[in-house]
Order: structure tokens, then C-alpha cells, then sequence
């Protein structure tokens, strides 16, 4: 009998995988907060939902691919920059990563043992690892951008730029009113 790779148990068992992954980033959501995933079935009514589904179903299919790093980013992104204007802590907006380590261990067979299985496991570990720092990054991005984005409205109200910059506008008015 042939042993199986770990892809080819884990691919077998992607709409699990997938379903139980899912479920666990919607756990991570504060409470109040899960009323609103509840609702999967209207794409329109709860788009958010929808994201998460797709962006989720793609990172994992690059996962057991073994694919390029950079093929993550736009899933990735798709998932932590709704995450990241949500009212989680930045430890929470990528932790969800995490939870597919468990889901992935508790989906093998209860005999997956040797090196070279472990090894297999370690390397898609490994690789797990590499995509929650690369959250982190995109999280951080994100969260750059809102706070710029705020920062600018706050200037636009106020009616200041730069520092100074309201002073100069000032002068210039003065000179165009009063030559």
C-alpha cells in the first residue's frame, strides 16, 4: 500500500477543511459580531462574509499547492483589510491563521508518524508561519492607511494641511484681496 502524501489526504478532505477553517475565523469575531456572519447564504446582504469565504478557499488551495509566496498577498489582503477596520486586536486580525495549523493536524490519519511525515507537516507548518507574518505585514499597511486616511480628514475639517501651511494660504489671500 502506498502511502498517502500529506496533500493528497488533506486535498481529499478541502471542503472540511474549509468549512471547519471558516467556522473557526468566525469564532474569533467578538460575540455580538457573530449575529452578523450567521447570514451566508445572501452574497449581497452580507458581502463580507462571502470575502472572507472566497479569500479563505483560495489561501488554502496555494497552501497545499505549495505555492509562491507571493500568490498569497491578494487573498490575504482580501481577508486582513476588512479585518483590519474591524474592532479586533491586531493579534486577533491575523491570528486566525493559527487555527488552521489545528485543523489541518486534527484532519491526518492518528498513525502519522515517521520523519519524513513530519517533515511534510513541519514544511506546510512552515508555510503557515510565513503567511501570518506576511498578515502582519499587510495588517500593518492597513492600518497605516486608515489612520492616514483619518489624519487627512482631520486636516480637510480643520482647515489645515502641513504646519504653517494655512499661514501661507492666508498671506496669499491677502495679497490677492488687497494689492
Amino acid at each position: 500500500m502506498a502511502i498517502e502524501s500529506i496533500r493528497t489526504i488533506l486535498e481529499k478532505k478541502f471542503p472540511e477543511l474549509l468549512k471547519k477553517w471558516l467556522d473557526s475565523i468566525e469564532g474569533s469575531y467578538p460575540e455580538g459580531a457573530t449575529e452578523l456572519l450567521k447570514d451566508k447564504e445572501d452574497r449581497f446582504r452580507n458581502p463580507a462574509v462571502h470575502r472572507i469565504a472566497d479569500n479563505a478557499a483560495e489561501i488554502l488551495t496555494e497552501l497545499l499547492n505549495g505555492s509562491n509566496p507571493n500568490n498569497f498577498v491578494k487573498p490575504l489582503d482580501g481577508i486582513i483589510r476588512l479585518r483590519a477596520v474591524q474592532d479586533l486586536t491586531p493579534s486577533n486580525a491575523v491570528g486566525f491563521l493559527f487555527g488552521l495549523k489545528e485543523i489541518i493536524r486534527s484532519a491526518l490519519p492518528g498513525d502519522w508518524t515517521g520523519e519524513s511525515r513530519l517533515g511534510e507537516l513541519r514544511e506546510l507548518e512552515d508555510r503557515i508561519d510565513a503567511l501570518l507574518l506576511l498578515s502582519f505585514d499587510i495588517y500593518e499597511s492597513c492600518r497605516l492607511q486608515v489612520f492616514e486616511l483619518r489624519m487627512n480628514e482631520m486636516r480637510r475639517i480643520s482647515g489645515f494641511n502641513r504646519p504653517g501651511e494655512r499661514a501661507e494660504e492666508n498671506r496669499k489671500s491677502d495679497q490677492t484681496n488687497n494689492p
